[in-house]
Parts: C-alpha cells; structure tokens; sequence
C-alpha cells in the first residue's frame, strides 16, 4: 500500500512539473515584448522624421518622433517631462545645437562661461528626470557648423554633454561629430543643418544604429 501510494505521488509530481513547464510555454509564446523608443530634438531631428520612421518603426512600433525648430535645451525640456510620461524604454535627445546660438551673441568671456554652464545644468536635469528610463542616449553636436560658430565652442559643449552623460549608468552619448566628420556631402550650403536626402538620412541612420548598439 505505501508502495502504491509513493508510487501514485511520483506520478502526481510529475504531472504538475510537466503542467508547469507547458503553462510557462504557453506563456512564453503569447508573451510580445514591446520595445518604445522616443526621440527629440532640434530642427535637425524636425527634417530627418521621415527617415527616422522608416529606419525604427520595422524594429521599435510607433517611435516617438519629435523635432521644434529653434529649440534649446531648456525649451525642450516641457515636452522631454511629456515624453517620459509614456515609458518608452530608450529616449534619444539630439538638442545643444542651438544653445549656441547664445555662446555666439553672448558679450564677453564671462557671459560665454555662464552660458554654458547654464546649458550644461539644464542637461543635468533632464538626465535627473530620466534616471528611471532604461537607455537615454545624447546626441552630440557638430564642431564644424559655420552658421552657430560650432568650429570654436561645439568641442566644448560636446565635452560637457558627455562628461554629465556618462555620470548615470543609463546613458550613453553618440560622437555625431566623429561619424559625420570628413563627409562634406552632409553638410547642407546654410552651413547648419544637413543635405537633403543624403545627410539627414545619414543623421537618422547614426540615431538609429545607435539605439541598437547602445540600448
């Protein structure tokens, strides 16, 4: 009888194990991973949407594109808080282009040196804002732009970018500069934003690829 009954728990205990492992089959088949990304950014982010949805939305449903002309750091911010709202698991913040804009009108050394620092403390916050998103990349700014005076302060913005970007563990910082340099044919004639068709897909191509490296 005790025979009979070890037996009968044997079975009993394989059944539930065989059970188990087809319930968490099953699960795992019905399970999709839904993977969001967002970008935002400047006007230069504002004319490459159609190339960025074309190369993310294949891999990452329904990116969140979103490009203002003009747009600083600070004046982004608003929306990046919106953004963040929907969980995306990696945003992409190509902005600092036209932070510049105020290095280039700024009166003296002084104002210059608040200036960035002023454009490196809001980039600290919106890191802050972030710490909970699992992959935020920072796209570096161009050192070669004519129109922004880039040649002089673009290594400088691009050294405080990254230097605040690598303090959290969840950010990355995407050398455009390093992967646009040498490719003249990118560069549009207004010497600030990028040649139609060439250039703004290659801008688009490096945010996409790195979302794949990095993220």
């Amino acid at each position: 009888m005790q025979t009979r009954n070890k037996i009968v728990c044997a079975l009993l205990c394989v059944l539930v194990v065989e059970l188990g492992l087809v319930y968490i089959h099953l699960q795992a088949k019905s399970h999709v991973p839904v993977y969001s990304v967002a970008v935002a950014g400047d006007s230069l982010v504002f004319l490459s949407t159609g190339d960025l949805q074309v190369l993310m939305a294949p891999k990452y449903p329904n990116p969140d594109i979103a490009g203002v002309l003009g747009i600083t750091i600070a004046g982004m911010t608003p929306a990046i808080e919106q953004i963040h709202t929907k969980k995306p698991d990696a945003i992409v913040l190509a902005l600092g282009t036209n932070d510049a804009r105020y290095l280039v009108t700024a009166q003296n050394v002084d104002q210059q040196v608040q200036v960035l620092q002023a454009s490196f403390a809001q980039q600290e916050v919106v890191l802050r804002s972030l710490v909970d998103t699992p992959c935020v990349i920072w796209v570096g700014v161009q050192e070669h732009n004519t129109e922004l005076n880039l040649v002089t302060w673009g290594s400088q913005l691009n050294k405080g970018f990254k230097a605040n970007v690598e303090k959290y563990p969840n950010g990355h910082f995407l050398d455009w500069e390093a992967v646009m340099r040498g490719h003249t044919d990118w560069q549009s004639s207004d010497g600030l934003h990028f040649s139609d068709p060439v250039g703004n897909h290659a801008y688009a191509q490096a945010i996409s690829d790195s979302v794949d490296e990095l993220c």
